[in-house]
C-alpha cells in the first residue's frame, strides 16, 4: 500500500504527462478490446450461419464446356433416383441428401396479384433437412408427396407474410406460375397450381445467398409426367443433388462422392462437386471466411500496435522517475536493499500506471463500441447489427485487453531501472 501511495504521488507531480499517457495507453487498450470483441462476433456469426450445422455441397452430373467454361448438365442424366440414397449410405459425413433444381420462373399468381419470388426450387423431401429449415406453420412435403408428384409447396415466412399476411394464413392457399405465353387462350399450356403445405422460418441472408436457399420449394416431380414416361422424366430431373456434410472437408467429400458414383454408374460418369448454390459455385462463402480472417488479423494487430505505442509513454514516465530518484536508489542499495526489491517497487509503479490506463481503455471501449460496430458493418455484405448480438464488448476481450496492458506496461516500466541497478553506488550517490 505504501508503494501504491508513493507511485500515485509521483505521478501527480506531472499531471499533464500522466494524463496523456493514460489516454494514449487507454486508447490502445480500448481498440484492442473492441478488435477482439468484434472479430470474435463476426467469427461466431459465420460459424453459426455456415459451419455449425455443416456445409452444403452440390453434386451434379455435368461437364464443363471448353468453349464457355460453363457447367452443362448431362442429358439424359447418367444418374437416377437411387443416387441420393447411395451417397447418404456410402459417403462419411453426409447427414442428409436432396435432389434439387432451380426453377426457370419465379413469378407466381396468388390471391389477387402476381408476385416475383427471389428463388423457386424443385427438390425432394430432404431439402428441409439439408438447408436446416425450421417449420413455423404446417409441414414440409413428404416422400409420398414426391412419389405422387403432389402439387404442394413450402414457402418462407417472409414470403408468406408478404403474399398472405402471415404464416398461418398461408396454409392451404394456392400459388400458380403464369402462362409462358402471357395469355390464357386454348393454346397456352396449363400451369400447375401449388397448395401451400408449410411455412419455414427465414434463414440468414449470408446462408441464403451462399447456398441459394429458396423462398418457395416444390416437389421436383410436381411438373413431371406421371404416366408411362414418368421414369425417364425423373431420370432427367436427377442430375443435381445437395448434401449436408459435417466434420469432413470439401476435398475429402469430393473424392468420396466421385468414388462412390463411379463404382455404381461407371468410371465415365461426369461429376462436378462444389460448395455453393444449385446453379454453380458462389464466391460469397469463401469471401466471407477470408474477409473475417483478414479483418480479425488486421484489427487485432492494430490494437496490439497501439497498445505497444502507448506503452512507450509508461517507459518515458518511469525513465524520468528513475532519473529523479537515482540517488535514492543508490542509497537504498548501500543500505542493503537487494536489486529484486527495488525492481519490484518500480514494477508495481508501472503496474499501477498500466492498470489505470487499462481501466480508461475499458471505458473508452464501452463508450465507442456501438459507433465503431456500425462503422465496420458495411465491410461484410449481408451482415446486420442484429446478427452480431446486442452486446459488442465481451468479458473475454476485456480480460485480454487488461492483461495485455499490465504485461506490456509492467515490462516497459522496469526497463529504466535496470541501468540504475548496474551503476556504481558511489557515483550514483554524488549530488549532481
Amino acid at each position: 500500500m505504501k508503494t501504491l501511495r508513493s507511485a500515485l504521488a509521483s505521478f501527480a507531480r506531472s499531471p499533464l504527462k500522466f494524463t496523456l499517457t493514460l489516454l494514449t495507453v487507454g486508447l490502445g487498450v480500448g481498440v484492442l478490446i473492441f478488435a477482439l470483441s468484434i472479430s470474435s462476433a463476426f467469427s461466431r456469426f459465420l460459424r453459426e450461419q455456415l459451419d455449425r450445422n455443416g456445409m452444403v455441397v452440390m453434386v451434379a452430373n455435368a461437364t464443363i464446356s471448353e468453349e464457355t467454361g460453363q457447367m452443362e448438365p448431362v442429358r439424359p442424366s447418367q444418374l437416377d433416383e437411387e443416387a441420393p440414397k447411395l451417397l447418404a449410405a456410402e459417403v462419411p459425413g453426409v447427414t442428409a441428401v436432396t435432389l434439387v433444381d432451380a426453377r426457370g420462373f419465379t413469378a407466381h399468381a396468388a390471391g389477387d396479384g402476381t408476385w416475383r419470388i427471389r428463388t423457386v426450387v424443385e427438390a425432394s423431401e430432404g431439402y428441409a433437412q439439408v438447408m436446416g429449415l425450421q417449420m413455423t406453420a404446417g409441414s414440409f412435403f413428404t416422400a409420398a408427396d414426391v412419389a405422387a408428384g403432389a402439387k404442394k409447396a413450402a414457402i418462407s415466412e417472409s414470403l408468406a407474410q408478404i403474399v398472405f399476411g402471415s404464416a398461418q394464413a398461408a396454409i392451404g392457399k394456392t400459388m400458380r406460375p403464369p402462362s409462358p405465353t402471357g395469355t390464357a387462350d386454348a393454346r397456352s399450356p396449363v400451369m400447375p397450381t401449388f397448395t401451400v403445405s408449410g411455412v419455414f422460418a427465414d434463414v440468414g441472408e449470408l446462408e441464403r445467398t451462399s447456398y441459394g436457399v429458396a423462398d418457395m420449394v416444390i416437389p421436383y416431380t410436381a411438373a413431371l409426367p406421371q404416366g408411362a414416361n414418368a421414369q425417364m422424366a425423373r431420370r432427367f430431373a436427377s442430375s443435381t443433388m445437395a448434401l449436408k456434410v459435417q466434420g469432413v472437408g470439401l476435398g475429402t467429400v469430393e473424392a468420396q462422392v466421385r468414388a462412390a458414383l463411379a463404382r455404381t454408374y461407371g468410371e465415365e460418369v461426369a461429376i462436378q462437386v462444389w460448395e455453393g448454390t444449385p446453379r454453380g459455385e458462389t464466391a460469397t462463402i469463401q469471401e466471407a471466411r477470408t474477409t473475417v480472417r483478414t479483418f480479425s488479423l488486421l484489427v487485432n494487430l492494430l490494437g496490439f500496435i497501439l497498445l505497444l505505442t502507448g506503452s512507450i509513454g509508461i517507459l518515458s514516465i518511469m525513465l524520468v522517475e528513475v532519473l529523479g530518484r537515482s540517488r535514492q536508489i543508490a542509497i537504498e542499495r548501500a543500505l542493503g536493499a537487494s536489486g529484486s526489491i527495488i525492481l519490484r517497487e518500480y514494477f508495481v509503479r508501472s503496474l499501477v500506471l498500466a492498470g489505470l490506463a487499462a481501466a480508461a481503455g475499458v471505458v473508452l471501449g464501452l463508450a465507442f463500441a456501438e459507433p465503431l460496430r456500425r462503422l465496420v458493418l458495411p465491410i461484410f455484405n449481408g451482415v446486420h447489427a442484429a446478427d452480431l448480438g446486442s452486446r459488442v464488448i465481451t468479458p473475454g476481450a476485456v480480460g485480454v485487453g487488461i492483461l495485455s496492458a499490465l504485461v506490456v506496461g509492467g515490462v516497459f516500466g522496469m526497463f529504466p531501472v535496470l541501468p540504475a541497478l548496474r551503476a556504481n553506488i558511489a557515483e550514483s550517490m554524488r549530488d549532481v
